[in-house]
């Protein structure tokens, strides 16, 4: 009876320790008191005294955002490390959680080991990592770890495996605010440097329209002075980009028709009347703003034009489906790699000599503010086709 009521006892504690977990990740909260809370309670349920959140940033390296060690903030500072052929790629690639039974032994057997190799100086041999987030938010890897190689069981990983979802939830909308607090920090941050860079420019702008004028000029220093104004006008659009990335964008949607609008970009868009062949089926109209939906399509048809060969055929179509439009733009050109592809809507990245790495990244924020999303495909048969979605607004729905 005396083991009996133990037994129940000890019970009785992991359920009232796995309630309380449960309830406070429900609540959710910033990065610092969700691994406060995990540090907290799952030692009661599984040994672990070293829990850090790694995130994939833009850059595609995999970032240590914040660590505790033994329930209290580990000063190990924030650490980057490349995500190529290591077992954090492999844990987000899979989406399930990855036990190392021996870090130090694992550590060495490859070189891009780098992360691992950190948790073992210290101190570390026994880790677990899970995967948070998704297609929505940041990607991530939390990571549980012990002093001790060959700790865990199948029923930790288990049991952290049945945690997943909810640890997963509540980090990937930690994770989420983090990102939305850097990105309107660099938006404030570019806002004020486009101000600060316009007034000069401008001033060498006057200045260079000043030496154009200027009669008997040698024709060396009138080529610099070309040069230079071209130069400028190529600053002003990317100041122009940089503020239109940065600051909130404001809507003013109406309904359009969508076929209609894509044959009129077409038609104004130089060169491409002869190139682009339209299959358009008639659409129900869609809550669009007009000016900001044609700069989509603009962007959108201009890399398409540059990425295939002067020859090349642009194939658009716009087919409505269930609840949505969709207007695909595909050109002829070469396949872009799969690194690459998955990487052409981050800020600033950019495979052509003279883009700002802006175009994408701007467009993916207008089709996200129409409730829409954007997709890139690329292969050797086909060229690259940008997908483009928009709900069709429910019935009775004229603006917004």
């Amino acid at each position: 009876i005396g083991w009996l009521v133990a037994v129940f006892n000890r019970l009785a504690d992991r359920l009232d320790t796995l309630r309380l977990l449960l309830t406070r990740l429900e609540q959710g909260g910033d990065l610092d008191s969700t691994l406060q809370t995990l540090s907290d309670t799952l030692p009661r349920l599984m040994p672990v005294d070293w829990i850090g959140v790694l995130v994939v940033g833009i850059d595609g390296r995999i970032h240590l955002e914040r660590a505790y060690s033994d329930g209290e903030p580990d000063p190990i500072g924030q650490q980057s490390f490349d995500a190529d052929h290591t077992l954090l790629q492999e844990c987000l690639k899979t989406r399930q959680p990855l036990h190392i039974a021996d870090v130090r032994q694992m550590s060495g057997m490859r070189e891009t080991y780098v992360f691992l190799r950190r948790l073992d100086e210290l101190g570390r041999r026994d880790a677990i990592f899970l995967p948070v987030g998704g297609y929505s938010s940041r990607e991530g890897v939390v990571v549980f770890a012990s002093r001790f190689p060959n700790t865990y069981t199948t029923e930790h990983l288990q049991l952290l495996r049945n945690l997943g979802v909810l640890v997963g939830v509540s980090l990937a909308r930690t994770l989420q605010l983090i990102e939305s607090q850097r990105l309107a920090t660099i938006g404030q941050f570019a806002s004020g440097i486009v101000h600060e860079v316009r007034n000069p420019l401008a001033t060498i702008a006057l200045a260079l329209e000043h030496l154009t004028g200027v009669e008997g000029l040698p024709s060396g220093s009138a080529r610099r002075v070309d040069l230079a104004t071209a130069e400028v006008s190529r600053l002003e659009r990317l100041l122009d980009e940089i503020l239109l990335y940065a600051k909130p964008i404001g809507l003013q949607r109406r309904p359009e028709d969508v076929p209609a609008l894509l044959r009129e970009v077409v038609a104004n868009e130089p060169g491409a009347g002869n190139r682009c062949v339209l299959t358009l089926e008639p659409c129900p109209e869609v809550l669009v703003d007009r000016d900001r939906f044609r700069q989509v399509m603009v962007n959108l048809l201009r890399n398409a034009l540059q990425a295939s060969p002067p020859d090349g055929v642009i194939r658009i179509t716009c087919t409505p489906g269930g609840r949505w439009v969709e207007i695909a733009i595909q050109n002829g050109g070469d396949p872009v790699p799969a690194r690459e592809l998955e990487r052409l809507f981050e800020p600033f990245y950019t495979t052509k000599p003279q883009g700002t790495g802006l175009g994408l990244p701007i467009v993916h924020r207008l089709v996200s503010a129409h409730g829409g999303s954007i997709h890139l495909a690329s292969s050797a048969e086909t060229g690259t086709t940008a997908t483009v979605r928009l709900p069709i607004p429910a019935a009775g729905s004229q603006e917004e």
